[in-house]
Protein backbone atom coordinates (compact mmCIF):
# COMPACT_ATOMS: atom_id res chain seq x y z
CA UNK A 1 0.00 0.00 0.00
CA UNK A 2 2.84 2.38 1.01
CA UNK A 3 4.53 1.94 -2.50
CA UNK A 4 0.52 3.31 -4.31
CA UNK A 5 0.63 6.54 -2.02
CA UNK A 6 3.87 7.71 -3.92
CA UNK A 7 1.94 8.20 -6.89
CA UNK A 8 0.62 6.50 -10.12
CA UNK A 9 4.08 6.03 -11.70
CA UNK A 10 4.73 3.74 -8.16
CA UNK A 11 8.72 4.39 -8.04
CA UNK A 12 9.29 4.90 -4.46
CA UNK A 13 11.49 1.65 -4.60
CA UNK A 14 13.18 2.89 -8.04
CA UNK A 15 14.10 6.35 -6.20
CA UNK A 16 14.84 4.73 -2.71
CA UNK A 17 17.58 2.35 -4.80
CA UNK A 18 19.04 5.45 -6.85
CA UNK A 19 19.21 7.22 -3.41
CA UNK A 20 21.04 4.21 -1.60
CA UNK A 21 23.82 3.97 -4.17
CA UNK A 22 23.81 8.05 -4.76
CA UNK A 23 25.13 8.23 -0.96
CA UNK A 24 27.84 5.87 -1.11
CA UNK A 25 29.08 7.87 -4.10
CA UNK A 26 28.57 11.21 -2.35
CA UNK A 27 30.25 9.86 1.29
CA UNK A 28 26.81 10.60 2.44
CA UNK A 29 26.65 10.58 6.81
CA UNK A 30 26.17 6.99 7.95
CA UNK A 31 23.48 8.79 10.83
CA UNK A 32 21.56 10.58 7.88
CA UNK A 33 21.09 7.20 5.99
CA UNK A 34 20.48 5.82 9.12
CA UNK A 35 17.26 8.01 9.88
CA UNK A 36 16.15 8.50 6.36
CA UNK A 37 16.30 4.77 5.43
CA UNK A 38 14.39 4.00 8.66
CA UNK A 39 11.68 7.01 8.80
CA UNK A 40 10.80 7.15 5.20
CA UNK A 41 9.53 3.61 3.70
CA UNK A 42 6.66 4.79 1.45
CA UNK A 43 4.00 4.30 3.58
CA UNK A 44 3.16 8.04 4.39
CA UNK A 45 2.00 9.83 1.41
CA UNK A 46 4.63 13.03 2.42
CA UNK A 47 7.40 10.55 2.53
CA UNK A 48 7.18 10.97 -2.08
CA UNK A 49 8.03 14.61 -1.30
CA UNK A 50 11.07 13.77 1.24
CA UNK A 51 11.84 11.31 -1.39
CA UNK A 52 11.88 13.68 -4.03
CA UNK A 53 13.81 16.44 -2.47
CA UNK A 54 16.71 14.31 -1.21
CA UNK A 55 17.15 12.54 -4.58
CA UNK A 56 17.31 15.89 -5.49
CA UNK A 57 19.81 17.23 -3.76
CA UNK A 58 21.80 14.20 -4.16
CA UNK A 59 21.73 14.49 -7.54
CA UNK A 60 22.78 17.84 -7.56
CA UNK A 61 25.90 16.76 -4.93
CA UNK A 62 26.99 14.14 -7.66
CA UNK A 63 27.04 16.78 -10.26
CA UNK A 64 29.15 19.36 -8.75
CA UNK A 65 31.53 16.96 -7.37
CA UNK A 66 31.93 15.57 -10.54
CA UNK A 67 32.64 18.63 -11.85
CA UNK A 68 35.25 19.15 -8.98
CA UNK A 69 33.45 22.28 -7.91
CA UNK A 70 31.93 22.92 -4.06
CA UNK A 71 28.37 21.95 -2.84
CA UNK A 72 26.84 24.28 -0.45
CA UNK A 73 24.13 23.11 1.61
CA UNK A 74 23.00 24.54 5.20
CA UNK A 75 25.71 27.16 5.13
CA UNK A 76 28.30 24.66 4.41
CA UNK A 77 30.29 23.79 1.87
CA UNK A 78 31.72 20.70 0.82
CA UNK A 79 33.76 19.20 -2.06
CA UNK A 80 34.32 15.23 -2.50
CA UNK A 81 37.31 15.01 -0.75
CA UNK A 82 35.99 17.02 2.43
CA UNK A 83 33.16 14.54 2.34
CA UNK A 84 35.11 11.80 2.39
CA UNK A 85 37.33 12.80 5.58
CA UNK A 86 33.80 13.90 6.98
CA UNK A 87 32.53 10.36 6.63
CA UNK A 88 35.95 9.08 7.38
CA UNK A 89 36.17 11.10 10.92
CA UNK A 90 32.51 9.91 11.70
CA UNK A 91 33.10 6.33 11.30
CA UNK A 92 36.29 6.85 13.73
CA UNK A 93 33.43 8.05 16.01
CA UNK A 94 30.80 5.58 15.79
CA UNK A 95 34.06 2.67 16.27
CA UNK A 96 34.21 4.15 19.57
CA UNK A 97 30.43 3.91 20.42
CA UNK A 98 30.93 0.23 19.90
CA UNK A 99 31.65 -1.56 23.05
CA UNK A 100 29.38 1.03 24.82
CA UNK A 101 25.92 -0.10 22.93
CA UNK A 102 26.73 -3.54 22.62
CA UNK A 103 27.37 -6.42 24.88
CA UNK A 104 30.07 -8.48 24.28
CA UNK A 105 27.51 -11.26 22.74
CA UNK A 106 26.06 -8.63 20.29
CA UNK A 107 29.39 -7.62 19.06
CA UNK A 108 30.73 -11.06 18.43
CA UNK A 109 26.78 -11.72 16.51
CA UNK A 110 27.51 -8.30 15.03
CA UNK A 111 31.13 -9.27 14.09
CA UNK A 112 30.02 -12.55 12.64
CA UNK A 113 27.05 -11.27 10.56
CA UNK A 114 29.51 -8.64 8.53
CA UNK A 115 31.95 -11.36 8.20
CA UNK A 116 35.00 -10.27 10.76
CA UNK A 117 36.74 -12.49 12.79
CA UNK A 118 36.47 -12.10 16.49
CA UNK A 119 40.37 -13.01 16.46
CA UNK A 120 41.59 -10.11 14.67
CA UNK A 121 42.82 -6.67 15.37
CA UNK A 122 40.69 -3.25 15.19
CA UNK A 123 37.38 -5.14 15.23
CA UNK A 124 35.30 -2.19 15.58
CA UNK A 125 36.64 0.23 13.19
CA UNK A 126 36.42 -2.75 10.58
CA UNK A 127 32.77 -2.71 11.53
CA UNK A 128 32.27 0.48 10.86
CA UNK A 129 34.19 0.79 7.53
CA UNK A 130 31.65 -2.24 6.47
CA UNK A 131 28.33 -0.46 7.35
CA UNK A 132 26.32 0.93 4.28
CA UNK A 133 29.33 -0.34 2.12
CA UNK A 134 27.09 -2.33 -0.28
CA UNK A 135 24.14 -0.17 -1.21
CA UNK A 136 23.18 -2.86 -3.98
CA UNK A 137 22.35 -5.66 -0.83
CA UNK A 138 18.98 -4.67 0.54
CA UNK A 139 20.19 -6.86 3.56
CA UNK A 140 23.36 -5.31 4.01
CA UNK A 141 21.28 -2.15 4.35
CA UNK A 142 18.49 -3.00 6.34
CA UNK A 143 21.01 -4.51 8.67
CA UNK A 144 23.49 -1.67 8.59
CA UNK A 145 20.95 0.75 9.38
CA UNK A 146 20.08 -1.40 12.69
CA UNK A 147 23.33 -1.39 13.79
CA UNK A 148 23.91 2.62 13.18
CA UNK A 149 20.87 3.24 14.91
CA UNK A 150 21.60 1.34 17.77
CA UNK A 151 25.27 2.91 17.98
CA UNK A 152 23.32 6.65 18.39
CA UNK A 153 20.46 5.46 20.51
CA UNK A 154 17.82 6.12 17.74
CA UNK A 155 14.37 5.91 18.41
CA UNK A 156 12.13 5.88 15.87
CA UNK A 157 9.52 9.05 16.71
CA UNK A 158 7.31 8.95 13.58
CA UNK A 159 5.96 12.46 12.50
CA UNK A 160 7.70 14.16 14.65
CA UNK A 161 10.63 12.97 13.68
CA UNK A 162 10.10 13.28 9.78
CA UNK A 163 8.94 16.95 10.09
CA UNK A 164 12.61 17.57 11.59
CA UNK A 165 13.75 16.59 8.78
CA UNK A 166 12.63 20.17 6.84
CA UNK A 167 14.19 21.85 9.91
CA UNK A 168 17.77 22.11 10.78
CA UNK A 169 18.10 18.70 12.59
CA UNK A 170 21.13 18.21 14.75
CA UNK A 171 20.98 14.82 17.07
CA UNK A 172 23.79 15.10 19.58
CA UNK A 173 21.01 14.34 22.33
CA UNK A 174 20.40 10.52 20.90
CA UNK A 175 24.41 10.17 20.78
CA UNK A 176 25.14 11.28 24.76
CA UNK A 177 28.59 11.95 23.39
CA UNK A 178 29.39 14.04 27.13
CA UNK A 179 29.94 10.66 28.58
CA UNK A 180 32.27 9.05 26.19
CA UNK A 181 35.92 10.31 25.17
CA UNK A 182 35.08 11.77 22.12
CA UNK A 183 35.84 15.29 22.31
CA UNK A 184 33.02 18.07 21.23
CA UNK A 185 35.26 19.89 19.07
CA UNK A 186 35.28 16.80 16.73
CA UNK A 187 31.80 16.23 17.04
CA UNK A 188 30.25 18.70 14.96
CA UNK A 189 31.00 17.46 11.08
CA UNK A 190 29.13 14.08 12.87
CA UNK A 191 26.00 15.71 14.51
CA UNK A 192 24.92 18.08 12.13
CA UNK A 193 22.05 16.81 9.34
CA UNK A 194 20.87 19.90 7.63
CA UNK A 195 17.92 20.08 5.12
CA UNK A 196 16.83 22.87 2.88
CA UNK A 197 13.70 22.31 0.88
Amino acid sequence: MGRELLGVDGDFERQRKEILELWQTCNVSLVHRTYFYLLFKGDDEADSIYIGVELRRLLFMKDRFSKEHQASEGGETSTLSSSRKALHRERKMLSKLVSKRFSEEERTRIYHKFGISVNTKRRRLQLVNELWSNPKDRTHVAESADVVSKLVSFTEQGRVMKEMFGLAFTPPSFLQLRNSKVGEKHAFTFLTICFRH
